[in-house]
């Protein structure tokens, strides 16, 4: 909101009213006080502060008023959409080689060109919508975070594969914290992120409503406050190792449900299956054994 400028009030008739009042009040002079010269002088505490004939006005050397900073505008679906995919792309073409990236099948991400990556054209299919239409809005200090941490992550290199990255690590812990739902309870809504941050998209229904808290019915994740799974019908902590599970969903991060049982993802060298995410890099489907995953060499 833009400050109007300060006017000062015209009040120099008043001024001097009041001062040539002052003046008379004391009489006239006798011969004495003319025949003095200090008489003329006025003690320094009688200068009056204003002058009777000072031209009360704004002083032009003052310039325009301060005015706030530009308004910043709300961060685009393309802006969040390529620091998102500049920054997993990143991670992607600094810690592996070539052939890593067609081994562990990274290759269909199509890194080569952010912008024209399956993770901005995936994150823009998401998002344009609704953060064109306001339902959901970017922090974008948050975003700036993100893409830091994607940095950092892209130069230590770990061990995890695709679908860890972009699971568990960037969608779980760095874009709940950058995307902003604006939708409140009762509102219709299609995206559990539209709704506000203690509220959930019902996706039976259509329409924001309270998250389930830990140990309330739940059919789905999504029901859950931020950090709990639903296990066996009910909102938990994700299983520890060695606690029952009926999907890698329902295990910690670094563990996955083997024989429904959660234990730790499977090191280099081991027996896997390509089509169960089992090992800590990736399963090779020419060898059926883990592989690291990109380990910047």
């Amino acid at each position: 909101m833009l400050h109007g400028r300060l006017h000062l009030l015209a009040c120099v008739p008043a001024c001097a009213v009041l001062l040539c009042a002052c003046y008379s009040s004391s009489g006239g002079r006798d011969a004495a006080d003319l025949a003095d010269p200090a008489a003329d002088e006025v003690p320094p505490d009688d200068v009056p502060d204003v002058q009777p004939d000072l031209d009360v006005r704004e002083d032009p050397d003052e310039g325009e008023p301060d005015l706030p900073p530009d308004i910043v505008p709300p961060v685009t679906a393309e802006e969040y959409c390529m620091a998102l995919a500049s920054g997993v792309c990143g991670f992607f073409t600094r810690c592996c080689t070539p052939e890593e990236i067609v081994d562990s099948g990274a290759s269909e991400l199509g890194c080569e060109d952010p912008v024209r990556s399956e993770v901005f054209q995936s994150c823009m299919e998401d998002f344009e919508n609704p953060l064109s239409e306001g339902t959901i809005t970017v922090d974008r200090e948050a975003m700036a975070e993100m893409r830091e941490a994607l940095d950092e992550e892209a130069a230590v290199c770990p061990g995890f594969g695709a679908t860890s990255l972009m699971k568990n690590y960037v969608f779980r812990e760095l874009t709940s914290r950058v995307l902003l739902g604006t939708l409140e309870e009762g509102q219709p809504c299609e995206d559990e992120q539209e709704c506000l941050e203690e509220l959930t998209c019902d996706l039976y229904r259509l329409v924001c409503v309270d998250r389930v808290r830990e140990g309330g019915v739940c059919r789905d994740e999504w029901e859950c406050d931020p950090g709990l799974v639903c296990l066996r019908g009910r909102c938990n902590a994700p299983a520890d190792a060695g606690e029952p599970c009926a999907g890698i969903q329902e295990c910690l991060v670094g563990l996955w449900c083997d024989r429904n049982m959660c234990t730790p993802l499977l090191t280099e060298g081991r027996t896997c299956d390509p089509d169960v995410m089992s090992c800590e890099g990736w399963c090779s489907p020419d060898t059926l054994s883990c592989m690291d995953f990109c380990d910047g060499i």
